[in-house]
């Protein structure tokens, strides 16, 4: 019986859809992290931070995001929020 390598290794890490991660990856690649600004910051709600948001932010090109693609950039939940931290620390 054949396996599907590439079935098993999604599974195992947790991967859905190889397609969207690589697209996923290929989009973070492209933003220059140090032009990201957040808004919505309220430490009264520390550690989660729910109505943060991120409201600016530049391909390393120097073109700024438009509105949906900062609602996509913020929608990559963990990633985000790990740059929120790292500003916030």
């Amino acid at each position: 019986m054949k396996k599907n390598i590439l079935a098993e290794n999604m599974r195992r890490f947790g991967t859905k859809n190889l397609r969207e991660d690589l697209e996923k990856n290929d989009f973070l690649d492209k933003i220059n992290i140090g032009s990201i600004e957040f808004d919505g910051i309220d430490h009264e709600d520390y550690p989660d931070y729910v109505d943060a948001y991120i409201s600016y932010a530049e391909f390393k090109d120097g073109t700024a995001l438009n509105d949906d693609q900062l609602e996509l950039l913020t929608s990559y939940n963990d990633w985000w929020y790990d740059m929120l931290w790292d500003r916030l620390h």
